[in-house]
């Protein structure tokens, strides 16, 4: 019987953390030179960066009325508040120029210009490939708040050639997971991501199997309830793994 496998882009087929990663260092790198000899170490300014960041994740965006959520406009508006805040602690005053340039370099991560540069994460294209030949069924599934800028990186990504109907939605819920898997053949389907509340959780709730690649450099919010999470849902439909190349050895979904 042909099995349905249900991936995640952000985090499993793409580094996107990296790109992140890489804007923050770029920024790093601007605050100690805007700060001079006034800038802490940079290890601080990251450490500072990440906190603000994951404290706005629940405030509300004032662009929208809305929490700003996983938003570019909250990682842009982070490293402002960030700036402003190292301005502050040295009583100076933050300068519109600098602003820009951070502005300039958060934006960075909305260009699929950066996602293909990175391209896609290590043995991700042999493990589509191998599934594809077995006559399994790939689907892509990602979450953004933006469709059409998703949509550009993974054709910027060559994903269409596995995936040419990538599902994007605002949010994965049991309900998107038991429409993609049919009510008929649940068992047969695995859900494969890198966030356990995202990826994992709802799809187990919907019947179907998962497997769990946590990234060693995920979100500090990302980490909190998952230890909970693995212990709840125990091992008889979930399967762990390090790495995306470790997929084809799982007997339980993807030997023939």
């Amino acid at each position: 019987m042909r099995k349905r496998f249900i991936f995640d882009l952000d985090g499993t087929l793409v580094p996107t953390q990296l790109v992140y990663s890489q804007a923050i260092g770029e920024f790093q790198l601007v605050m100690l030179h805007a700060l001079g000899r006034y800038a802490p170490h940079i290890k601080d300014i990251g450490n500072q960066f990440d906190a603000i960041d994951a404290a706005m994740v629940k405030m509300e965006n004032p662009r929208t009325g809305q929490p700003y959520g996983f938003s570019v406009d909250r990682f842009s508006d982070a490293m402002v508040r960030c700036y402003e805040k190292l301005c502050t602690a040295q009583d100076r005053t933050s300068d519109p120029a600098v602003i820009a340039e951070v502005q300039r370099i958060a934006h960075r991560v909305i260009e699929p210009s950066a996602y293909q540069e990175v391209g896609l994460v290590s043995g991700a294209t042999r493990v589509l490939d191998t599934l594809q030949n077995r006559g399994a069924d790939l689907v892509l599934l990602t979450k953004h708040e933006d469709a059409t800028f998703q949509q550009e990186k993974i054709e910027a990504l060559g994903l269409t050639r596995w995936f040419p109907e990538p599902r994007i939605v605002s949010e994965k819920t049991v309900r998107t997971f038991a429409e993609l898997a049919g009510p008929k053949d649940a068992w047969l389907n695995w859900s494969i991501g890198d966030s356990f509340p995202s990826d994992i959780e709802p799809a187990l709730q919907a019947g179907l199997n998962a497997i769990f690649i946590p990234s060693p450099d995920r979100w500090t919010f990302e980490r909190q309830r998952e230890s909970e999470l693995l212990q709840q849902w125990g091992q008889d439909r979930l399967v762990c793994i390090r790495d995306i190349r470790e997929l084809l050895q799982q007997k339980e979904c993807c030997r023939p």
